[in-house]
């Protein structure tokens, strides 16, 4: 389960009908309001992020507590980019038992694009954790860099420590991701591979709001899967961003939302996220090419 109170943005200021602010950062640094008062970056926003953030999880532990069949043999896990440095430390706490420092934000954090130079403080912070670590990717990821990121987070090669999170659209997938794994495997550095294909197939609507085609979403999953077939690797994972409203933020899917069904019901206030219908439909696309694969196994293993 991932969320971020803080979002890292293209363009540091954002205008409007010829007046021009500071850009929306994420509420746990200003609000999304399109006002002076509302851009001002505010530290309480912290405590109230971390108040919500724990008022959730309280939540869904209550519900693992009512004899329900799916909720109490499910295991939550949080997860989040590591963008608000201030926010991240005040969270950090030395483990008595084991003498290491854990990030208690949440179970795992990634660094992103913008964040993950060799040099840069985000790094620094990351390594010195011992949370499960995501890297962000794109099309501009140099492999060796890539090899000597994951040096510097993961010097002992500990299963499960990194994991690289690919976004880059369909088409850069099937060149650049090749590249990465075999860089990678010649390593010898032990990796989850996971997808990103939302972020990577963000585009403008003709009445200005941004949206995601799911069309787009489907190629990039698929080409992740093709990529790793042909590579002999193992493909560990997707990530999306959805919502179980019916919501008309992202156009396509079988019950299609087109460009003039944007504004019906578009609530998000940054990222456009799949629908109920649009998740459930690319979740059975994912199952089939599964259940496929398993069969293929298990063909060629002679089983």
């Amino acid at each position: 389960m991932a969320g971020q109170f803080a979002k890292p943005r293209s363009d540091a200021y954002e205008e409007i009908d010829g007046k021009k602010l500071p850009s929306y950062k994420g509420d746990n640094i200003n609000g999304d309001t399109f006002d002076e008062k509302s851009r001002i970056p505010d530290p309480q926003r912290m405590i109230r992020a971390y108040c919500q953030s724990a008022a959730t999880l309280n939540l869904l532990r209550a519900f693992a507590t009512v004899e329900h069949p799916i909720m109490t043999t499910t295991e939550f896990y949080t997860s989040h980019e590591c963008l608000l440095l201030p926010y991240e430390q005040s969270l950090t706490r030395l483990d008595s038992t084991s003498g290491l420092y854990y990030d208690c934000s949440a179970h795992m954090v990634w660094c992103g694009e913008r964040t993950r130079q060799l040099d840069g403080a985000h790094v620094e912070f990351l390594r010195g954790i011992s949370n499960p670590l995501g890297i962000k990717v794109s099309q501009k990821m140099d492999p060796s860099e890539l090899v000597k990121l994951i040096e510097i987070l993961n010097p002992a090669n500990k299963p499960g420590r990194i994991t690289i999170i690919c976004r880059m659209g369909a088409e850069n997938m099937r060149v650049k991701l090749p590249h990465l794994i075999r860089a990678v495997r010649r390593s010898g550095q032990i990796v989850t591979w996971v997808s990103d294909p939302m972020h990577g197939n963000t585009i403008k609507a003709p009445c200005g709001l941004k949206t995601r085609p799911f069309d787009n979403i489907l190629a990039e999953v698929r080409a992740f899967f093709d990529v790793h077939e042909q590579e002999g690797s193992q493909p560990g994972g997707i990530h999306l961003e959805m919502t179980g409203q019916n919501v008309t933020e992202c156009i396509g899917g079988s019950r299609t939302v087109t460009f003039d069904d944007l504004s019906s019901r578009y609530h998000t206030h940054c990222d456009p996220r799949l629908n109920a219908s649009q998740s459930l439909e690319l979740a059975f696309i994912i199952a089939e090419r599964l259940r496929k694969r398993r069969i293929g196994n298990r063909g060629f293993l002679g089983m």
